[in-house]
């Protein structure tokens, strides 16, 4: 539509030329409706310069040259207008390699204008012509290249958020992975002790009635801890446990976990706040892998700074606040894979998580999971 538009502006101008002026520099033998008619099918290819970029350019050289030795039509300033937005039309838009090719045709109109019209052959004028023609054809090029840049900084750019989202909708399923063989863990911990609280209450059943009483008791705490756990696992894969004989994650073990971090040169600030009391097992194990996961990346992205972990415990829930300050990269800790773990383990408590920047460049990690386990 604009193409459109601009191939009428320039065969309304080149008219116009020929109207006003029919004492042209380069008279023409053929009668004034030739001429605007020559004028006005001249500037048409201009309507297609980015259809057909460069068979435009060459339609609109080869119609000038033929009108002009066939039918003595005058040349008219608009036209040079013409012949620079073809010629930069081809440089920006034509495939390749005829860009490269696209300044010829001007300089064969130029040659053909030299040979059938006397005293075209101007050095100065040559010269202002051909830095026009040139001048269009260069800008083409760089736009050209330019774009051509822009097109490949795009599809890198796509490509990386695509690796970006696969790593991270792996890192998502590793991380539920884990969190399936802690949960499974807890529930096997659980049906243990019922097993136990069980045969416990079968054999005081006749001697000691109350003992038997407590131990159903226990084992029906027990079996609603686990069916609770257990509807925490559905929709989360599982997978082999290669690490069956380590201790089970649990807050209760913080203190040790800070130790062998500090016993690494970390710098750590580590207090319990309230009175610590047992939790559900799969709180206390997602509390720890969250304490954990954010003193690793503390670790990770600042090294050398002091780092401040607490511990809250209050009536309805436990609160963990790890921050660190401003320092060097490691080159360890999962960064942002890692704080989608800590999130995924707090969403899975229906408990809240937040990760942030602090003012002096540091960075801070909150979250509260409930104390009763409830979603």
């Amino acid at each position: 539509m604009l193409d459109g538009v601009l191939a009428a502006v320039l065969a309304t101008g080149s008219v116009v030329e020929v109207v006003t002026r029919p004492d042209n520099v380069y008279e023409s033998s053929a009668v004034i409706p030739v001429q605007v008619a020559a004028v006005v099918v001249a500037a048409l290819p201009v309507a297609v310069r980015r259809v057909w970029p460069f068979s435009a350019l060459i339609a609109a050289t080869a119609l000038m040259s033929v009108f002009r030795i066939v039918l003595d039509t005058p040349v008219v300033l608009w036209s040079l207008g013409v012949i620079l937005i073809t010629v930069y039309s081809a440089a920006r838009h034509a495939r390749d390699p005829l860009q490269w090719w696209s300044i010829a045709p001007p300089f064969g109109l130029l040659a053909v204008y030299s040979v059938v019209i006397p005293g075209f052959f101007n050095l100065n004028d040559l010269e202002m012509d051909i830095t026009f023609m040139v001048a269009a054809w260069g800008i083409g090029l760089v736009l050209r290249s330019w774009a051509a840049t822009r097109r490949a900084l795009r599809d890198s750019l796509a490509e990386v958020e695509a690796a970006e989202a696969v790593r991270t909708a792996t890192a998502i399923n590793e991380e539920r992975d884990r969190i399936a063989r802690e949960l499974h863990d807890v529930v096997a911990h659980c049906v243990t002790v019922m097993v136990v609280q069980a045969g416990s209450a079968r054999l005081a059943l006749r001697n000691d009635p109350d003992a038997s009483e407590s131990a159903l008791r226990a084992v029906e705490g027990t079996g609603r801890e686990a069916l609770a756990e257990m509807r925490r696992m559905l929709g989360l894969l599982s997978a082999d446990d290669t690490d069956d004989l380590a201790p089970q994650p649990s807050l209760a073990r913080a203190d040790r976990l800070v130790a062998q971090l500090a016993g690494t040169g970390m710098r750590i600030d580590f207090t319990v706040e309230g009175t610590p009391r047992p939790l559900p097992l799969g709180v206390d194990v997602s509390a720890y892998r969250i304490l954990q996961e954010s003193l690793t990346n503390a670790a990770a992205h600042a090294a050398r700074a002091p780092v401040t972990a607490r511990v809250r415990y209050e009536n309805d829930a436990v609160h963990l606040e790890v921050t660190n300050g401003p320092g060097e990269e490691s080159g360890r800790g999962s960064g942002h894979h890692g704080l989608i773990g800590m999130r995924e383990r707090a969403r899975l408590f229906n408990g809240r998580f937040e990760g942030e920047r602090t003012a002096d460049g540091g960075f801070r990690i909150l979250a509260t999971l409930p104390a009763d386990g409830s979603r």
